[in-house]
């Protein structure tokens, strides 16, 4: 008899389930919104991006610790995607939240509670449209699920 031991999963990946209920629950994401995870972008990867029919794009940085980083990473999103968020296991502090609110990204906690937004990112408008364009063309590739 051969018993396999799955890998554990990474931390961050605990946060999805709940993140992706919030987003059907809350009208965000359809039965016919793309969903890709670990979407190859600039040299680096968005842990999950969502695409409407309607051609809206929003990024999404996981992070259970070091949640600098998952702002560094959404403020670059937030320069291509239409919105850009980090989802985290705890409140962000103020000095982190006046700096998402400063490049428009949104904050999702999830909690035992479920998924509460603590700070609601604005639409990109502007950004580099250049970068808008590529993704929209590398993103018209993949399939709706």
């Amino acid at each position: 008899m051969t018993i396999s031991v799955l890998p554990e999963l990474p931390a961050e990946r605990r946060l999805e389930a709940p993140l992706m209920r919030f987003l059907a629950t809350s009208g965000r994401i359809r039965h016919d919104t793309l969903i890709v995870h670990e979407f190859p972008w600039n040299g680096r990867r968005v842990d999950i991006v969502t695409r409407t029919v309607s051609g809206i794009t929003s990024a999404y940085e996981l992070k259970i610790g070091n949640v600098s980083r998952a702002i560094e990473q959404a403020t670059y999103n937030a320069l291509s995607f239409d919105k850009s968020w980090i989802v985290v296991a705890r409140e962000v502090s103020p000095r982190n939240l006046d700096h998402c609110s400063k490049f428009g990204v949104g904050v999702l906690v999830v909690d035992e509670s479920g998924v509460r937004i603590q700070l609601s990112g604005r639409p990109s408008r502007g950004g580099n449209t250049e970068a808008k364009r590529r993704l929209a063309l590398k993103l018209s590739h993949r399939r709706f699920r």
